[in-house]
């Protein structure tokens, strides 16, 4: 097993990258922030593979790379999830019947079926004639795309994952937990069982449509949206909108319907009269966090608590970082999970 490991989360917004080394506890050395430029990622997919190299060179040359296990992460529309059942096979003859599934849910023509690389996980199955699985895919060509900015940023990548499956590991729960990161584009909901998957499931909407609607109804900078986030609660910033209150409050009915609908499948299909039966915390990570009182607004039309992630929290040495980053680190949750992977690979 690796001695250190580097956690590299790839956001729409910013690049989230965890420094950790092995100890009794987890000794965290190092977490830093890089903003990313509008459209350098989009949909999960890198746009702009010389300006993240650009972004990346300044981390690596501190770090012992011969030593360094690094896992990253993304998620976007690019990045497929889907579990499946097939019946009992042998291990040589499951591919075939993986992609075979892979391509007619995604509705993937059979010639193009080579362009994907795809990889599973096998879940507990109730029945011994059948597997069930969780298959992740994604065309080559994009993949490869991360695999060379990584390795030109001389911070090549051993694992690459969906980063909604690296956050259970920075707030680990027994029993059925969920895991709610709302992302610069995307909002990703995670339910899992001490850790075994349950439900995933990725919205189209995120902080950036949010930010951009205060800023219109504020006719205000970017700059003093971040500023109001921090200062005013979400329910302040609807009430005192000098603007069209009704495009702030249709941003958050959009959130919480996808939310909601998610959790809601996850109840009907157990039967239990309220989702609350199921589930008894939901962990708030990314950058939905920076917006004061989003935590309570979620928990009071969910009808769950809802904590704020602290990945830090875990780890010995994080009352050394930067103020700047203890003040944003819920989002580095992901990249976190991600680091803590690293270690604990052969």
């Amino acid at each position: 097993m690796a001695n250190q490991a580097v956690g590299i989360d790839f956001g729409h917004a910013g690049i989230k990258l965890v420094e950790v080394r092995r100890g009794r506890q987890p000794i965290i050395k190092r977490a830093v922030y890089i903003p990313v430029p509008p459209g350098a990622i989009s949909r999960g997919v890198i746009q702009q593979p010389q300006v993240l190299e650009e972004l990346l060179d300044n981390f690596a040359p501190a770090m012992r790379l011969d030593r360094v296990m690094v896992v990253a992460g993304a998620a976007g529309a690019q990045i497929n999830v889907l579990p499946v059942r097939i019946p009992s096979a042998e291990e040589a003859d499951l591919h075939p019947l993986i992609m075979h599934e892979f391509t007619s849910a995604l509705h993937i023509q059979p010639e193009k079926a080579e362009l994907y690389h795809i990889d599973y996980l096998e879940l507990p199955s109730g029945s011994p004639s059948e597997h069930e699985l969780l298959v992740v895919g994604m065309q080559k060509l994009h993949l490869g795309v991360y695999a060379e900015v990584l390795r030109n940023s001389r911070l090549p990548a051993y694992v690459f994952e969906v980063q909604a499956f690296a956050l259970p590991r920075s707030q680990p729960r027994e029993g059925l937990a969920c895991y709610l990161d709302i992302g610069a584009e995307y909002t990703q909901v995670l339910v899992v069982d001490s850790g075994t998957f349950v439900l995933y499931r990725l919205l189209p909407i995120g902080m950036r449509r949010w930010c951009e609607t205060v800023a219109r109804v504020y006719q205000v900078s970017d700059e003093a949206v971040e500023r109001l986030q921090r200062e005013k609660h979400i329910d302040q910033l609807m009430l005192e909108a000098p603007g069209e209150r009704s495009q702030l409050q249709k941003v958050i009915e959009d959130l919480l319907g996808g939310i909601i609908q998610t959790l809601e499948f996850l109840r009907a299909r157990h039967r239990v009269v309220s989702i609350g039966d199921l589930i008894t915390t939901i962990f708030l990570s990314g950058g939905g966090t920076m917006q004061k009182g989003m935590d309570i607004l979620l928990s009071e039309e969910i009808g769950i608590p809802v904590v704020i992630s602290q990945p830090f929290s875990f780890c010995l040495g994080s009352e050394k970082l930067p103020p700047e980053i203890l003040d944003i680190a819920p989002l580095f949750t992901g990249a976190m999970g991600m680091a803590l992977r690293g270690l604990s690979e052969p």
